[in-house]
């Protein structure tokens, strides 16, 4: 009969026949404190739920207890779940309709609905049900890459008690990641598909600055400008620094008019990128016990509608569920690339270090740029927390290379953002260069990202394709994609509007 339990597991059905239908949840909850119970010769022992090991939840009107449990027989754990009307533990008036039953498996350590001290239920606090409180949820999931959107799913399905490991080719935050300029607006996407994503994010990187100790990335709320540049004709007829009125003073090169303000630091804030996407990844490894694998994924292995792991360097690594956070690279993914196409936008940028980075007040400038030869370009100067100063533009549609690596910048682009921070302000016309750097946006054929479940496919995500708001979107992204894997169902946001699964519809009526 020991075959009975593995049969059982695999079908997702309940292991433990301890409820009866139709009697009362509270009659359950002392008993649970301490019970043993077989079924088909698999024991299970039923976890102390005093110490806070099992919980209440709600679905609608009807209220259920969570408890955790483990057979070191069978080297299983999980949660066993009864669901009844609300009425059963004082919640609301009413007789119970019933029970349901299940189990919930797959999470290394106890994921703490709710608590409760003694037998009785009054008083308690009830959180909503997720998912995981009915079924199966995925026990390790693989992430596959290691920017921004990857460390950010990785550090929420962690949170959700799921076992991750990330697989980088190279390091944490190696592409864009670590050289995007890394500003934050709440209302910027207002209008557009991302608006909720957007809105919600700006909160997410508030809170996580608030757990994750925000000044160590350089977290700090900034203004916003528009400002019109225009070079003069001749380099060497460049009339003395001068602030123009109600300009910050450090502003004070050829600007035309007076800038406009177009953010305040109620709706704008800043990261760098880089520190932050590695904050993410070490709380996510420090806290809940997140893995890094460096190497190439060869192939993510797919038998019949789900994928059982990847190939790392010839290596098979298993796994329940797989997350594609590839960026630019996502089109080399068969997976994805049968579905749709993401292109990669290159970016230039630099790096800055005034001699007196405390002459700079802390305003993200967006330029209207006019070279001396006629051409208009959009460059934008972000002055950081660090003291740096990142300068960046000059975009051009060129093919990703295979490696992160291998991406550098043109001469000519990083000559150009010196040139443009030189001419806005004395303060950096002498900075020392720091870095001049390239990196690719990840843009979608209908440039909105592509995030949610791969279309048959029952456990293989995708989240890519969120051009240059990546930094800005990453924890509603990770957030959202994480609750739809362990839950079923996101409440950061919808992931309506990013689901993979619109492009084959797309096909199908072309």
């Amino acid at each position: 009969m020991d075959s009975m339990p593995v049969l059982l597991l695999q079908q997702h059905r309940p292991l433990l026949p301890l409820l009866r239908p139709r009697c009362s949840l509270s009659s359950y909850i002392a008993p649970f404190a301490h019970c043993r119970s077989s079924y088909s010769g698999l024991e299970v022992s039923l976890l102390d739920v005093h110490r806070g090991a099992g919980g209440f939840y709600t679905s609608g009107n009807r209220v259920g207890i969570s408890l955790t449990f483990s057979s070191s027989r069978f080297g299983i754990s999980g949660r066993f779940s009864a669901l009844g009307c609300a009425g059963d533990v004082g919640a609301s008036s009413g007789g119970s309709s019933g029970l349901e039953r299940s189990v919930g498996f797959g999470f290394g350590r106890a994921r703490r609905e709710g608590s409760m001290s003694g037998s009785g239920a009054s008083g308690t606090t009830v959180p909503q049900a997720t998912a995981s409180s009915y079924g199966w949820n995925p026990q390790h999931v693989i992430v596959v890459g290691g920017g921004v959107i990857g460390c950010c799913t990785a550090y929420f399905l962690g949170k959700l008690g799921a076992k991750v490991t990330v697989v980088e080719k190279t390091e944490i935050a190696c592409a864009a990641s670590g050289k995007a300029g890394g500003f934050l607006a709440l209302d910027w996407c207002d209008g557009s598909a991302v608006q909720d994503l957007a809105r919600a994010s700006f909160a997410l990187h508030e809170q996580l600055a608030k757990e994750l100790d925000g000044e160590s990335y350089g977290y700090r709320r900034v203004g916003a400008l528009s400002v019109s540049v225009e070079e003069p004709r001749n380099p060497k007829q460049v009339s003395e620094p001068a602030p123009k009125l109600g300009t910050p003073g450090w502003i004070d090169g050829s600007i035309k008019g007076s800038p406009s303000t177009i953010g305040t630091t109620l709706t704008n804030a800043q990261v760098h990128p880089q520190l932050f996407t590695r904050a993410v990844f070490s709380e996510a490894q420090e806290k809940y016990g997140a893995s890094l694998l460096i190497g190439g994924v060869q192939e993510v292995k797919v038998e019949g509608k789900r994928v059982t792991g990847v190939v790392v360097d010839g290596k098979l690594i298993t796994g329940d569920a797989v997350v594609l956070a590839m960026g630019p690279w996502s089109s080399r993914n068969p997976l994805i690339s049968s579905l749709t196409t993401v292109s990669g936008l290159k970016a230039h940028s630099i790096v800055l270090l005034p001699k007196d980075p405390n002459a700079i007040s802390p305003h993200t400038l967006f330029l209207k740029y006019k070279t001396r030869e006629g051409k208009s370009i959009d460059p934008e100067i972000y002055p950081r927390g660090t003291g740096e100063v990142y300068v960046c533009g000059m975009s051009e549609e060129v093919e990703v290379p295979e490696d992160a690596r291998e991406i550098l910048p043109r001469t000519e682009s990083t000559a150009m953002l010196r040139r443009v921070a030189a001419t806005v302000s004395s303060h950096l016309v002498d900075a020392e260069l720091s870095v001049a750097q390239a990196c690719f946006l990840p843009c979608s054929e209908d440039n909105v990202p592509v995030i949610g479940k791969l279309p048959c496919l029952e456990n293989a995500y995708v989240a890519t394709g969120h051009s240059c708001w990546g930094i800005l979107n990453a924890p509603a992204t990770g957030a959202a994609l994480a609750e739809l894997i362990v839950d079923g169902v996101p409440k950061t946001c919808s992931l309506k509007a990013f689901d993979p699964s619109r492009f084959s519809r797309l096909r199908s009526r072309r």
